[in-house]
């Protein structure tokens, strides 16, 4: 834009220069056209002559180099002004354009942390104009197919929807690091494009090597018309192809997140102490608060507030709950670590070690790590009779912040000497040391959705929040907040961040991760605001002030329930059936080897060890056999297709896609945002004629999909009727989740059967899932297990029991957890368990 502006001007200076010039005409032709008084009379003869001289020489100097300058003349453009940029590297002057921070631009006024929701409409709007514009002025190619006589220049590569004619006589901007003997002469640098982006035009390729702008017929290959459906050949949009998907694409709607918090709660004694952590939030839903020498618990379903200790001549300096269950541990100002069962309100248990107050504790299962002001980390196995496991020196001033990362087994302190330490497990020495920051460092929080990803901020001198790779020890960025940085927590449901600030604004703030984008600032607090926590279902923060008050802000949305495997039989919801995780420790004492079988499809069997492990239940890969992955080994290892007919058509989510790559199955459709979006009228043509169909397409497979639509299964069954093999993830018609039943994969495959002729599963659609004996086939080949010695476990009749039944298990358990509710559910059918229990907790007994 910088240099349309600057010749735009020169452009008006040369338009004032020759009116100045064209004035000075006139007023010679004046000076000469009139007989002044006193002056002889002139001879029209001779002055026409003389005129003619004049004006021979005046083109004469005009066309010689060495004379006076002259206007340049202007070109001519089509429908718009486009600036001349003779000379100019185009991509390199547009990523030299400096940013809003830039010295080089002039500092805008600051905006105010208020209407985010309009705001982030604007960048989005601003952002996907500013890629169409770069799309299509800086594209190289034209859309043409290549002469046979003619190879593509590799110095200038081809889009990946175009191809390139190398004509030496067009103008392309010179590639960086080439040496100058394969660039272009001078008089070949760049000019403005020809390409007009309202109107579309294929200039002809001559032979001799010119360019005329005129083209008399598209060109045409030896080999034939170019038949890709996607070409710019065919297109009757003024924009690429590209730029149509750019604008074709979903977008996500910002998340509107409310300014006001929907409760507010009085805590008096709440200290405005930085250095302590009075407030944590229980995976039973309980919140516990520190106030003065007291500890309360807020119960988040009923309101009821329940006071849990007093510790009469001491104070409370810091909470934590541990991740699963009901014991909480407190710190205390004498230097004693106390752990106290929240449900009878007994203290089960006082360690000694510190000699001065405990501001900061973190739980990583039975290790309980505490830091304090004597610099000193213990940590306590609270299992064992000792008072402490280990000690860890390394910090110069008090301990104020400390987290660890179960899945990595990493500990992160931060202290009031400025430092960051990562520790790995129990050891005594720290794995890295980091002094980037120069304030002091409370704010520590572990990313639930990356490993070995961690945050960090610093005080008042220091206002930024640092990201740090802890497997490479390296910072891989960081963002200046602006004020003292109190705490940080990731969010459970989004790749989202919220931070809660001091001096001097006192705000809360969500933040977009990795883009640092702000998603809401909220205030309310009027002290710093030193405490902050968030409730299991990963959707409210609480934040506490000096102020004296707790406030609770609904900062995140509900996690996207998907019916992932185990949903109503281990768990539901978020929440974990009592009993289930030592049933399957009991398990595998005797000796027993459990394989979780799932039907869900919209996850890789990483994606579910990770939910498995979430959820407390140790897994491996290994023991995961889920339909996305039984379909992907069928498809790759049994299913005979030929070669020309390997490429899938996914209707489904990113799971299938995951597992078909770790089988080097190509595919398409899925996940990608073509296919996400309503049809239009010219894709009914292109699906009729087959035009946008990809040939090489010889299987439609369908599992679950939150995002089906009428486009997908239009390309479903195009794909189909040209005789695709029908495969499905599983028929399960709905699936459990949160107490309630959802629409399952069947439901996603049953229009397409209708379609089809209305047959069922075996006649035109094959399923790869329970109760399907393919996946009891494929599982017995991968774990080699004797079947009359194993036992099915599940809550539904038509999937879980029937699988076992037909695959001539030993033994069926039916759990009433789940969508079968009790005996009345089998009875009068050919599917009835072995046994039945109400959850799998009741195998302990």
């Amino acid at each position: 834009m910088d240099n349309s502006t600057n010749v735009d001007v020169s452009t008006r200076q040369e338009d004032n220069s020759a009116s100045s010039a064209t004035r000075k005409r006139s007023h010679l032709v004046g000076a000469s056209g009139h007989t002044r008084e006193g002056s002889e009379p002139v001879d029209a003869g001779a002055l026409s002559r003389a005129l003619q001289g004049v004006e021979r020489e005046t083109q004469s100097r005009a066309r010689t180099p060495v004379g006076s300058p002259s206007r340049k003349r202007q070109r001519i453009y089509g429908d718009r002004f486009i600036p001349n940029r003779d000379g100019r590297d185009l991509q390199a002057s547009f990523s030299l354009i400096p940013d809003n921070n830039s010295p080089a631009t002039p500092r805008t006024k600051k905006r105010t942390p208020h209407g985010e929701l309009h705001f982030q409409r604007n960048e989005e709007a601003n952002r996907t104009f500013s890629n169409l514009l770069q799309s299509e002025l800086f594209n190289n190619s034209v859309p043409q197919p290549t002469p046979p006589t003619l190879s593509p220049d590799p110095a200038f590569p081809s889009s990946s929807h175009s191809t390139t004619i190398n004509d030496p006589s067009r103008a392309r901007t010179p590639p960086s690091g080439l040496p100058s003997s394969v660039l272009a002469p001078a008089s070949l640098t760049p000019s403005t494009p020809h390409k007009n982006i309202f109107t579309y035009m294929s200039p002809q390729h001559h032979r001799n090597g010119s360019a005329h702008l005129t083209p008399s017929r598209t060109p045409q290959s030896r080999h034939g018309p170019n038949m890709n459906p996607h070409s710019d050949l065919y297109s009757v949009s003024p924009i690429n192809y590209d730029s149509q998907r750019l604008l074709l694409s979903p977008k996500k709607a910002p998340r509107a997140v409310s300014k006001v918090p929907f409760k507010v709660l009085d805590a008096p004694d709440l200290a405005d102490d930085f250095y302590l952590n009075l407030v944590d939030w229980g995976s039973s839903n309980i919140l516990g608060v520190g106030l003065g020498s007291c500890v309360f618990m807020w119960n988040s379903a009923t309101g009821r507030v329940t006071k849990l200790c007093d510790l009469q001549d001491d104070t409370v300096t810091s909470v934590s709950w541990i991740q699963r269950g009901s014991h909480i541990s407190i710190g205390t100002n004498k230097g004693l670590v106390q752990i106290w069962d929240a449900e009878r309100c007994r203290r089960l248990r006082t360690m000694t070690g510190h000699s001065a107050r405990v501001g900061a504790l973190a739980w990583n299962d039975h290790i309980l790590s505490s830091g304090s002001r004597d610099r000193l980390i213990l940590h306590h196995d609270v299992r064992q009779p000792e008072q402490w496991l280990r000690k860890l020196p390394g910090h110069k001033q008090e301990v104020c912040g400390l987290r660890w990362n179960g899945e990595d087994g990493q500990l992160a302190s931060g202290g009031n000497d400025n430092k960051l330490m990562v520790w790995d497990k129990l050891g005594g020495t720290p794995l890295y040391k980091f002094s980037d920051h120069t304030a002091a460092v409370k704010a520590i929080a572990w990313s639930p959705h990356q490993h070995h990803l961690l945050a960090s901020g610093g005080g008042t001198a220091d206002r930024r929040i640092k990201f740090w790779n802890t497997q490479t020890g390296t910072c891989t960025s960081e963002i200046d907040t602006g004020s003292q940085v109190c705490n940080l927590a990731w969010s459970k449901n989004s790749n989202e961040l919220v931070s809660t600030h001091g001096f001097s604004q006192n705000q809360i703030v969500v933040w977009k991760y990795p883009s640092m984008t702000q998603v809401a600032s909220l205030t309310g607090h009027t002290y710093r605001v030193l405490y902050l926590a968030m409730s299991p279902d990963g959707q409210t923060v609480v934040t506490g002030a000096g102020d004296e008050t707790l406030r609770f802000w609904k900062c995140f949305n509900k996690r996207q329930r998907d019916g992932i495997g185990g949903e109503g039989v281990l768990w539901s919801g978020d929440q974990l059936f009592e009993g289930t995780v030592e049933t399957l420790e009991m398990l595998r004492s005797k000796g027993k080897q459990t394989v979780f079988v799932t039907n869900n499809s919209t996850k890789s069997r990483a994606d579910y060890k990770k939910k498995l492990e979430s959820m407390g239940i140790p897994a491996s890969v290994d023991e995961i056999f889920g339909s996305a992955y039984s379909a992907s080994v069928y498809i790759s290892r049994i299913l005979s297709l030929p070669p020309t007919h390997r490429t899938v058509f996914v209707l489904g989510e990113s799971g299938v896609e995951t597992e078909l790559d770790s089988e080097h199955v190509p595919h398409i459709g899925g996940t990608d945002p073509f296919y996400n979006r309503p049809i239009t009228p010219q894709d009914y043509t292109s699906i009729a004629s087959g035009s946008t169909l990809d040939p090489s397409v010889g299987v439609v497979l369908v599992g679950l999909d939150h995002n089906v639509n009428y486009l997908k299964l239009s390309y479903a069954l195009a794909y189909l009727k040209r005789g695709a093999v029908f495969l499905i993830t599983n028929a399960d018609p709905t699936l459990p989740s949160a107490g309630s039943l959802f629409p399952g994969a069947g439901s996603i495959s049953a229009p397409l059967i209708a379609m089809m002729g209305g047959g069922g599963v075996g006649e035109t659609v094959t399923s790869l899932g329970k109760p399907s004996q393919a996946m009891m086939d494929a599982i017995e080949g991968k774990f080699k297990f004797d079947r009359s010695k194993a036992c099915m476990v599940g809550d539904r009749l038509d999937t879980d029991i029937k699988f076992g039944i037909e695959g001539g298990l030993g033994g069926t358990l039916c759990v009433l957890s789940g969508v079968t509710k009790g005996e009345s559910d089998w009875e009068g059918t050919e599917v009835v368990p072995t046994a039945w229990v109400k959850e799998l907790g009741d195998l302990r007994s």
